[in-house]
């Protein structure tokens, strides 16, 4: 490559030769720093040149001490007659006496100097002597007194050193540089336009170019890096990028091993300690990390400057190669050594601990609070793997009890992060520390909710006894923090409670406003104290709100944004909780916690299910339980399981509810909140194919605890219009029109899905007279909850009820309106049945025909637009600002729907199979 790369200086040394032939005899040294180019010049010069005698060495470090080493090869690799080879032995041999020195007469220096100049008057020759600075000290004065003779000799001294040279070599350069035919060649580091010029002929001219700028920011324009790229160019010459993936073990990061080996042992150690350092290059660092003194770093550092290598070791494939060249011990060593100076520089703890890991067990005692403030840092920002590896260390060099405690403690919960199921095996070890009092307050309850998440009921009511027994001494803020935890048992786990009575009796202590103002936590523990009190729809929506509006995702956080995410989904603003939870699913996402990721899958597939989205529901269930794998969920399971048997059941799809409900879970599901889930998806599970006495079972079930638990909510879980349509299907109507009035009596009278789908079923149980007005009240409540699939249940049964009264056409209306929701909803609409005994079943004549598709093809595309919006709930305000257009023009649109549509009021528009917003935009 040479012939290219180093053309000019190449033709330089041919031109100077040729004058050699004529009997003007000179010298040329070569300088330039490791990895220039220089051997594979002189090696380039030697094989353009025929018919002359060609003498090359290479000098050597190793071999200094070796007398005239260097001669001795130029004379053995030349073409020598006989005669003239054995009088060379014989005068090296006379040199290498222990008596030489003493000898009288011309030095053996000068008699082998003559034989050369001998060679070179039989015909041209070239001496070349790479490395030359490294030559021992006779070749040198052989060398020196050859080249003040060559005026009149056809030899030319070609001699290849760095660009600085030890101090035993500038005497011999102080002489020959006087001397009238030398010559002083510089090898410089590549520029970006002489490395695309290389590039081309290996890539094309487009790919150098844009490859040129990467290749001199990686090489720092050093040939010899250039070439082992340019090496490995076969994996990303036809990328079409302007970056390039190099690895360690590939051509690129041998190569800057193979010029640190050629260097100075001082340059290779302060090369080793800038990789240790990730490319840092201040002086006071490397010199706590390398036995060097400042001004010998600070040269050291030049060096490497000067010949490109500084630049590669920016790439971590550089400095990957040059750490992995080490032996274990010494790599562990020059890591602890990183430690000890970046830790002593007030380095960031994270930082010093990635050396301190490295180094193992060779770490001294400071460094165990290092490691776990990194840990810290690293769970903040969401590098859990990071913290797990600091914290295993500090562990197993923690000899401090109480600071051993509080490491595994933070270890289970930075594990608990990837995996649950792996960050169980620490639960034997904390429930020992909880006996032993070494856990604090907020690291009981974490680890008492461990527990919980896997069933250890006996654990964790013995932890929570300990728990309530120091709550005495607690300050305010402490206190109010207990106080929710126990409000989240009485939701999540309330048989617990039941464990242990003196945690339920506190629960009727109130939470001071100041102190509510101080924490996320204690604002959601107001939030819970009004959910259970079955409390006003707006005071929990602004509660919910505050929270997901001023509260970070984190570890501490998790608990008050999920539980405000599930108060929204509460008071059925279900638009808002799933805006919110996209949002926070992404950020987990962003920041790879798979356990958030997994808790926000199940709520968002809750948020879903309960807006009749039900291939969403599936899709975000199914989603918890790939990024949070099934193993890790514990009692949990029963979330994710839940909404796949609902969903799936409501789209007609029993083998596959069925399916999921061959899935075991653990016993303890049913003495938690989430076993209600569980039995109330079971329950529809087993009406949809006809085991209703199991269903009614179920049902009752959940009932009889949510009293017992005092979780009678009707916003919860409706156990009682659940039976109700039970009893509807089963004939017991007066059981039903119980159920369905009590159900009434407790729910709130405003926007509630839950009094919406009771309205629909006492419609159901009422003369007719009644039922007009209790339908159109179901829908107009059902329609502002965004509850589609229980909409077009209610829509479904005011349509029979236009049919039963002779309304034909407004029967097909409402009922092509139900179809098409339903079929947004995912539902299979030919063979189903209503929940009350009549589920809506759209049979072929019912579905909608060529004849109202017309209909709707009549509309214009504004006014299908503006239908569709409509039919969606929005007020023509709202409508107007979607489609940037006035409130007068919505109207006009809507009027003309209206004649086209036959219809007279809102409720009966259909939707035009439920169009996504974006594409109504």
């Amino acid at each position: 490559m040479v012939d290219s790369d180093r053309r000019d200086e190449l033709g330089a040394l041919v031109s100077a030769f040729t004058s050699c032939e004529g009997g003007q005899g000179r010298v040329t040294v070569v300088k330039g720093t490791v990895a220039t180019g220089k051997t594979t010049l002189l090696h380039a010069f030697a094989d353009r040149l025929t018919g002359a005698h060609v003498l090359t060495a290479t000098a050597s470090r190793q071999e200094r001490q070796i007398p005239l080493g260097v001669i001795s090869q130029l004379l053995r690799r030349a073409q020598l007659a006989a005669p003239v080879r054995e009088r060379a032995d014989a005068l090296i041999a006379e040199a290498r006496r222990p008596d030489a020195g003493r000898a009288a007469g011309e030095p053996v220096e000068h008699r082998l100097g003559a034989l050369l100049l001998e060679l070179a008057d039989e015909r041209p020759t070239m001496a070349g002597v790479d490395d030359a600075e490294y030559a021992d000290t006779a070749s040198l004065r052989c060398l020196q007194f050859t080249a003040r003779r060559l005026d009149a000799s056809r030899l030319h001294m070609v001699l290849s050193t760095d660009h600085k040279t030890p101090a035993d070599f500038q005497w011999f350069e102080t002489e020959i540089v006087r001397l009238p035919r030398f010559n002083r060649m510089r090898l410089t580091l590549l520029g970006p336009e002489e490395i695309e010029g290389i590039l081309a002929p290996h890539l094309g001219r487009e790919a150098a170019r844009q490859l040129a700028p990467f290749c001199h920011r990686v090489s720092g324009g050093n040939l010899g890096l250039l070439n082992a790229i340019i090496e490995e160019s076969h994996t990303w010459a036809d990328d079409g990028t302007d970056e390039i993936t190099l690895g360690p073990g590939g051509a690129y990061g041998q190569a800057v091993v193979d010029c640190l080996r050629r260097c100075p042992t001082e340059v290779t150690a302060v090369a080793r300690a800038v990789a240790v350092l990730s490319g840092a290059a201040a002086v006071p660092l490397i010199t706590g990390v390398v036995a060097l003194d400042a001004a010998t770093v600070a040269a050291a550092l030049e060096t490497l400057s000067l010949s490109g290598l500084a630049d590669g070791l920016r790439h971590p494939a550089a400095r990957a190669a040059v750490l992995d060249d080490l032996g274990p011990a010494e790599r562990q060593s020059i890591h602890k050594r990183a430690a000890h100076a970046l830790n002593a520089a007030g380095a960031p703890a994270a930082a010093v601990a990635d050396h301190l890991t490295a180094a193992g067990d060779q770490i001294e005692p400071w460094g165990v609070q290092v490691l776990v403030r990194a840990a810290q840092h690293e769970i903040d920002h969401g590098r859990s793997t990071a913290a797990v590896r600091h914290l295993e260390l500090a562990r197993e060099l923690s000899t401090e009890p109480a600071e051993r405690a509080r490491i595994i403690a933070m270890l289970t919960s930075a594990e608990w992060r990837i995996s649950p199921a792996t960050a169980a095996r620490h639960l034997p070890q904390l429930v020992d520390l909880l006996r032993a009092g070494r856990l604090s307050g907020p690291e009981t309850t974490t680890t008492i909710r461990y527990l919980l998440w896997y069933g250890r009921l006996d654990d964790a009511g013995d932890a929570l006894e300990r728990l309530v027994g120091s709550a005495g001494s607690a300050d305010a803020h402490s206190a109010a923090e207990l106080n929710l935890f126990r409000l989240w048992l009485t939701y999540s786990y309330p048989t617990l409670l039941e464990r242990v009575p003196a945690a339920r009796d506190a629960l009727a202590s109130e939470i001071s406003a100041v102190t509510v103002a101080t924490s996320p936590q204690l604002y959601a523990a107001n939030l819970l104290r009004l959910l259970s009190a079955n409390g006003s729809y707006d005071d929990i929506f602004d509660g919910a709100e505050y929270i997901l509006h001023t509260c970070r995702l984190s570890d501490d956080n998790l608990d008050p944004l999920i539980t405000s995410l599930s108060a929204l989904v509460y008071v059925d603003r279900l638009d808002v909780a799933a805006q919110r939870c996209d949002a926070l699913l992404a950020e987990a996402v962003a920041r790879g916690v798979n356990t958030w990721q997994g808790e926000l899958s199940l709520i968002r597939s809750v948020i879903a299910l309960r807006a009749g989205d039900l291939a969403a529901a599936i899709e975000a269930a199914e989603r918890a339980l790939r990024v949070t794998d099934v193993e890790s969920w514990g009692v949990r399971i029963g979330g994710p399981l839940a909404t796949l048997i609902q969903a799936y059941t409501a789209m007609g799809d029993h083998r596959a509810a069925a399916a999921v409900l061959r899935h075991r879970v653990p016993a303890e599901i049913f003495q938690t909140g989430i076993g209600l889930f569980y039995w109330q998806a079971r329950g529809y599970h087993y009406v949809a194919t006809g085991r209703l006495e199991a269903a009614a079972s179920d049902f009752t079930a959940c009932g009889e605890l949510m009293t017992k638990w005092g979780l009678d909510l009707p916003g919860l879980v409706p156990w009682r219009t659940d039976l109700a349509q039970l009893y509807l299907r089963m004939g017991r109507t007066e059981q039903a029109r119980v159920l369905i009035e009590e159900q009434l009596a407790r729910v709130s009278r405003g926007r509630s899905r839950s009094r919406g789908v009771a309205l629909r079923l006492l419609a159901a149980v009422s003369e007719p007279r009644r039922q007009l007005a209790l339908l159109r009240q179901s829908i107009e409540i059902l329609e502002a909850c965004g509850a589609q699939l229980e909409l077009a249940h209610a829509l479904d049964d005011l349509g029979r009820f236009h049919h039963a009264a002779g309304e034909l056409d407004r029967a097909r209306v409402v009922k092509r309106r139900s179809w098409y929701l339903l079929k947004w909803c995912s539902v299979v609409t030919t063979s189903t049945e209503s929940q009350h005994g009549r589920r809506p079943v759209v049979a072929d004549a019912e579905q909608p025909g060529a004849g109202e598709d017309q209909e709707t093809e009549r509309l214009s595309e504004a006014e299908r637009r503006v239908v569709a919006w409509a039919a969606r709930g929005l007020t023509n305000r709202e409508i107007a600002r979607k489609l940037y257009i006035t409130v007068s023009t919505v109207e006009q649109h809507l009027t003309r729907a209206y004649r086209k549509l036959k219809v007279r009021r809102r409720t009966d528009l259909p939707t035009e199979a439920q169009l996504p917003l974006a594409e109504t935009a």
